[in-house]
């Protein structure tokens, strides 16, 4: 309490001790040690030797586990390179085996502080009877290895906190997470300096074993590992009946060939990328979707639909027709009337008599017209889509039917092998793209560079995708600087 007489009106002895009890008399002497405020500064450093020891850990142990029992890409590197690319920022990467990493850490650690925990509070009094906690109070000895405990505990969640600022994957729940940590880091602090060590010591140790049971993290291990392997096999089987389709269209073709008869073509007219297997991508796609992206149904653009009623957007044109379906002409009134896009959303979501079953057969058709009307009305979009040539198009959307089941800003939408929507909007955009190619024309040189201008920053700033590569050089930049500031 070095800073006692200044900050005499927050250490009132009235308040924090019982009655003949000072601050003096709670100072360390005589081979009796007391818990001391300025000691709780030491958990800092050993939250940045614990992050260290993290990043060892994964490096010569998680790592080879990984890499041996086969949960990591071969071709990237051998053994050797993985270790020294991990040690390197590579821990700052997002590998489909950094979840497992992440979580066989927190088992170890847990697996070995609960350890540690029994095995101190073996021959302590309140581990038996916990009144003991408070007899005498405050004046409890504390023994070096509880101090230690202490010390080392709450360092880990300074470990967790620094971790998720920095390298860690972001999961929807890393803002709550971070707090959930400073919480526990203050009520350690309190229960550390309050010199109720004892109940504070029992709680943690109660704390671990509650929400961080050994099997519990095993199994979340082993999930992590499948849950990929299950994605794709899901998405293998939705895929299915279109690759189906392909090969019946192509059996025709060649019949059609040996008989000189044209046969029904299977699905004539669509794009053959609309038909590409989500694992074939690799990296090769558009993202699409936001109120800044022409060929989103969301853009702002007014169209006019055959009754010769303007929309502001082919979203609105959508919705418009969804009222209509089920005959709610005060919704179309207040879509029609809707200021902006969050006042005609709320207005949809209020249509009478709705039927969710008689709008899914429909809702493809019209999501389709909006598009086509919208290319028909707005050459610049028309031309936009057009020189997207054959890339895939997504609908970055949490809409499983229309979208992958990812919003833009999740890092999921960057990995086709998370997407677990049928993205027939993308699907629709690239039939009519493969439709518009066969008989459309630029109006000169001119009007040609102009939409390459625009698919060009287009590229760059709304179909952007987070490139994982210059993510990690840029992350690990911010890691290395955050080690030169500590040490």
């Amino acid at each position: 309490m070095n800073n006692l007489n200044s900050l005499n009106w927050f250490w009132s002895e009235q308040f924090w001790l019982p009655e003949n009890v000072t601050w003096s008399d709670l100072r360390s002497k005589n081979g009796i040690q007391y818990p001391q405020f300025h000691e709780f500064g030491y958990t800092l450093l050993v939250g940045i030797l614990i992050t260290l020891l993290r990043i060892l850990v994964e490096a010569f142990i998680f790592v080879p586990v990984g890499y041996l029992s086969g949960w990591m890409d071969n071709k990237k590197g051998t053994l050797l390179q993985r270790i020294h690319s991990h040690l390197f920022f590579g821990f700052a990467g997002r590998s489909k085996f950094k979840r497992v990493s992440e979580t066989a850490w927190r088992f170890t650690y847990y697996s070995c502080i609960c350890i540690a925990g029994f095995y101190i509070l073996r021959d302590q009094p309140q581990f038996t009877f916990i009144a003991e906690s408070f007899r005498n109070w405050p004046n409890h000895h504390l023994p070096t290895p509880v101090w230690w405990y202490y010390v080392i505990q709450t360092g880990f969640y300074w470990s967790l906190i620094f971790s998720i600022l920095t390298f860690d994957v972001k999961r929807s729940d890393h803002i709550e997470m971070a707090l959930h940590h400073m919480a526990t880091i203050i009520l350690l602090a309190m229960s550390f300096t309050g010199w109720v060590k004892e109940v504070g010591f029992l709680d943690e140790l109660l704390a671990i074993i509650k929400q961080d049971a050994m099997l519990v993290r095993n199994a979340v291990i082993l999930l992590e590992n499948e849950k990929e392997s299950l994605r794709k096999a899901i998405r293998k089987l939705k895929l299915e009946n279109g690759r189906m389709k392909l090969k019946i269209k192509t059996l025709n073709e060649k019949v059609g060939k040996l008989t000189n008869e044209k046969l029904v073509d299977v699905d004539d007219g669509r794009a053959p990328e609309s038909e590409y297997d989500y694992d074939d991508l690799n990296r090769d796609f558009y993202l699409i979707g936001g109120i800044h992206d022409p060929l989103s149904l969301r853009f702002e653009v007014t169209i006019r639909d055959k009754e010769g009623i303007e929309h502001k957007s082919a979203e609105r044109f959508y919705w418009y027709k969804m009222a209509e379906k089920f005959g709610d002409e005060e919704c179309k009134k207040k879509l029609m009337q809707a200021p902006n896009v969050q006042t005609a959303e709320e207005a949809v979501k209020n249509i009478q008599k709705f039927d969710s079953k008689v709008w899914d057969e429909v809702k493809h058709d019209i999501w389709e017209e909006g598009q086509r009307l919208k290319l028909d009305q707005v050459r610049w979009i028309c031309n936009l889509l057009v020189l997207t040539k054959t890339t895939y198009l997504a609908v970055a959307s949490e809409d499983k039917f229309f979208g992958t089941g990812w919003r833009k800003n999740r890092d999921e939408s960057n990995k086709p092998v998370f997407w677990d929507g049928e993205n027939e909007g993308g699907k629709i955009l690239m039939n009519l793209r493969h439709e518009l190619k066969k008989t459309h024309q630029f109006n000169g040189p001119q009007e040609e560079e102009e939409t390459n201008t625009k698919l060009r920053e287009m590229m760059r700033y709304v179909w952007r995708r987070i490139d994982p590569t210059k993510r990690n050089m840029a992350l690990g930049g911010r890691v290395e600087q955050f080690y030169v500031i500590l040490l």
